[in-house]
This record gives C-alpha cells, structure tokens and sequence, in this order.
C-alpha cells in the first residue's frame, strides 16, 4: 500500500487553537468563581467541567475537520462520543485539583498524568472513529512524543491554574494568560503532534462505510 498525502485548512488549524485557549480561559474562570461561591459550588464545579471537556473535545474535532485527504471520511458516532467522554473525565481530573485547598507536588503530578493521558485517550478514540477508504498509520515515537507533551503541559497549566486561586499579591493577569496558554497548549500541542504521527495508506476504490456515522468530509 502506498502513502496518501493529507493537507489542511488553515482557517480551521487557527480555530481549533482559538476553541483550546477558550476552554481553558473559561475553565480558569469558573475555577476562581468556585473558590469564592459559598453556595452552589457542585453547580459551578460541573458547569466548569462541561465547559472545558467540551473545549478540549471541540478543539480536536475542528482540527479534524481541518484535516482535506483525498478521499471521502466519515466518523462512527459511538466513539466519536467516547472521545468527549474522555475530555470530560480529563476536565474532571482537572477541576478536583482545582477545587482542592492543598495539592502536593505528588498529587499534582499524578493528576497530570491521568489529564494529559485523557486528552491523548480522547484524540486517539477519535482518531479510530474515522471511517475511510485507508487505514490510518502511527509514528510510534511521535505517538509517546505527543502523550508526553500533553503531561508535561498539563502539570505546567495546572500548578500555575492554582496560583490564581491563592491570594497572592501582584498582577494576576500575566498568570491567567499563561495558566490560559499552557492549557490550551496542552490540547493543542497533544492534537498537532499526534497528527504530525499520522500516515493514511491507500484503500479500495468507492469503499463506502457500514454501521452508524454521524458526519462526512468531502474534499
């Protein structure tokens, strides 16, 4: 089988960046509403979990649909759910770290472990939803690149996410905008790697899926 190349939309890649930084703000700022809520604070918790599984999982899939191979794609909707299931489970993971009055360095690190796995869990689910005349083909080293990437990244949001949360003296806006874009890196940085990794080879000509798809790309 041989390679097929894959091109994108330039205007999807900037808004898929543009969704990831927008997740992240928004998550960052139901945070520090949760810290001064006396009330109602499982309402904003949840709020804020929606809103940045949701942002991680939009990011990916408009950098999807940026994505212009040459051949007709579709996506199967049971894992293409899943795939948002993961990003919400990730934005879980995130939220009890901000909601938490003390982390250690430990706790810290294994919960950027289980985010940046999550945000790798749900690029790659999504990834084996799409439904093509290929087959998809991983560069295994960019594949363990890509996962690392969103460890190290989600350990760098979270620990300066939680700055913010504590009554320290200073400008606070250099910090939300870096705690903001080291978040959204994290997706970001995971999403565009993993895709450096990918490879599509050639399959039969006018293959046509079966089973449930929820959405085609054209060329």
């Amino acid at each position: 089988m041989s390679m097929i190349g894959i091109s994108s939309s330039t205007g999807l890649v900037v808004l898929s960046v543009v969704v990831a930084l927008m997740g992240a703000f928004a998550a960052i700022e139901i945070a520090q509403r949760i810290r001064t809520e006396r009330h109602r604070r499982n309402v904003w918790t949840f709020c804020g979990v929606i809103a940045m599984g949701l942002g991680i999982w939009s990011m990916h899939f408009v950098g999807m649909l940026a994505l212009q191979p040459p051949v007709p794609v579709w996506y199967d909707a049971l894992l293409t759910y899943a795939s948002a299931g993961a990003a919400v489970f990730g934005a879980a993971i995130a939220f009890l770290i901000f909601n938490r009055v003390n982390v250690s360095g430990w706790l810290l690190s294994v919960a950027s472990v289980f985010v940046g796995v999550a945000i790798a869990g749900m690029h790659y689910t999504g990834m084996e939803a799409m439904r093509m005349g290929g087959t998809i083909v991983y560069d295994p080293i960019l594949v363990a690149a890509s996962v690392g990437i969103a460890i190290v990244l989600s350990f760098a949001g979270l620990a300066l996410s939680r700055t913010l949360l504590k009554p320290i003296a200073g400008p606070r806006f250099f910090r939300k905008a870096g705690a903001t874009l080291l978040l959204g890196s994290a997706v970001v940085g995971m999403h565009y790697t993993a895709m450096a990794a990918t490879d599509l080879t050639t399959g039969p000509a006018g293959w046509r899926p079966t089973g449930y798809v929820i959405l085609g790309t054209y060329e």
